[in-house]
C-alpha cells in the first residue's frame, strides 16, 4: 500500500506540471524583401521625413540578401504553459532574428497574457513596449492588429538542463 501511495505521489505531480513551449513566428523572406524595398523607395523621396539616400541604398542591399532566405523575420517566444491558464502575466523569453542581412537581437524578458482567443506577449525594444499578438485558433501573429507572421508551436527539450 505504501508503495502505491509513494508511486502516486511521484507520478501525479509530474503529470500536472506545466510544459515549456516555444512559439516560433516568421514572415516570409519575400514579404520582408518587399517591405524593405518599399521603405527604401520612401527614403529616396526628398519630401519624406526620413529622406536619406545612403540609408535607402543600404535597405536595397539588404532586400537583395532576402531573396532565397528561409525567412524574413523570426520571433521566438519560450514560455511555460501555465501562463496560458493563469489570468495573471507570466514570464517569456523573447528572441528576435533578422535573417535578411541584419544579424540577431539578444534574448530579452517579456510577459505573456492570454485570453481564450489571443495570446499577447509584451517586451521592450529600444525603450518601447512592443505587443505581439497571436490568434490561438490560426496561430497567425503580429504586432498590435497586424497578422503578418505564421507561428508554429514546439516542445522545449529541457532534458539536458542541470538545474
Amino acid at each position: 500500500m505504501k508503495t502505491i501511495i509513494l508511486a502516486f505521489l511521484i507520478i501525479f505531480p509530474a503529470s500536472v506540471m506545466a510544459e515549456p513551449k516555444s512559439l516560433v513566428c516568421e514572415t516570409s523572406a519575400e514579404s520582408e524583401s518587399a517591405r524593405l524595398r518599399s521603405l527604401a523607395e520612401k527614403r529616396m523621396d526628398p519630401n519624406y521625413k526620413s529622406y536619406n539616400v545612403k540609408s535607402a541604398k543600404e535597405l536595397e542591399k539588404i532586400a537583395e540578401q532576402c531573396i532565397g532566405a528561409d525567412y524574413g523575420l523570426q520571433n521566438t517566444f519560450v514560455f511555460d504553459t501555465d501562463g496560458l491558464k493563469n489570468s495573471t502575466c507570466s514570464n517569456v523569453e523573447v528572441s528576435r532574428k533578422f535573417q535578411c542581412g541584419r544579424g540577431a537581437d539578444d534574448v530579452v524578458k517579456g510577459t505573456l497574457e492570454a485570453t481564450p482567443n489571443i495570446i499577447t506577449i509584451k517586451f521592450m525594444e529600444f525603450s518601447t513596449v512592443k505587443s505581439f499578438n497571436i490568434d490561438r485558433k490560426t496561430l497567425a501573429g503580429g504586432f498590435d492588429t497586424e497578422r503578418k507572421f505564421s507561428c508554429k508551436l514546439f516542445d522545449v527539450d529541457t532534458s539536458q538542463n542541470l538545474l
